[in-house]
């Protein structure tokens, strides 16, 4: 019996391991090769003026996209720019948080007096376990703010839905904010 569970734990821990092995080279060989955004601003199209601004985490950065032109601010931009000439930036931040787009993207925003936003936000509180209502709070000023201090339209994309459940039971997330 207690060769069985050895046996077993053994096996375990080779699929771990081999899955570790296999999750390095993949990193190894695709990081290097991940969409390098820009933090300056671009024009491009043509057309009457407009200004866009992408902000958020790194869905707005474009983790996971095989390249630039396949992130979704490039496909926004795209879009925008057959009808328009867009002043385009981007000041997203890989691994950012609610709070992060509060401190340090916002003004960049606010000062950028932006037509269009997009931001892209709240997959790293639910991940760094801060509580739903503050990440919906958070969100919720942000948009205020903008749409108080700027003629801009926001569309929020990419939200985690805070409404179906929590990654750890409320007493927990409390104890540990």
């Amino acid at each position: 019996m207690i060769l069985k569970i050895t046996s077993a734990i053994v096996v375990v821990l080779l699929v771990y391991l081999l899955c570790t092995i296999a999750r390095f080279l993949y990193k190894k060989e695709h990081l290097a090769t991940l969409p390098n955004i820009q933090h300056v601003e671009q024009l491009v199209g043509a057309g009457s003026s407009l200004r866009y601004i992408a902000a958020g985490d790194s869905t707005g950065v474009g983790q996971g996209a095989s390249s630039v032109e396949k992130t979704y601010p490039m496909q926004v931009l795209r879009e925008l720019s057959r009808s328009h000439t867009v002043t385009y930036k981007n000041v997203a931040v890989s691994g950012a948080q609610t709070k992060d787009l509060i401190q340090t993207q916002l003004p960049q925003i606010l000062a950028y007096r932006p037509d269009v936003v997009t931001i892209s936000i709240g997959a790293n509180d639910a991940t760094h376990l801060v509580s739903p209502d503050k990440t919906i709070r958070n969100i919720q000023a942000i948009v205020e703010k903008i749409l108080a201090e700027t003629t801009a339209t926001v569309y929020l994309a990419n939200v985690p839905n805070f409404q179906d459940g929590t990654l750890l039971p409320w007493y927990y997330i409390s104890l540990l904010e």
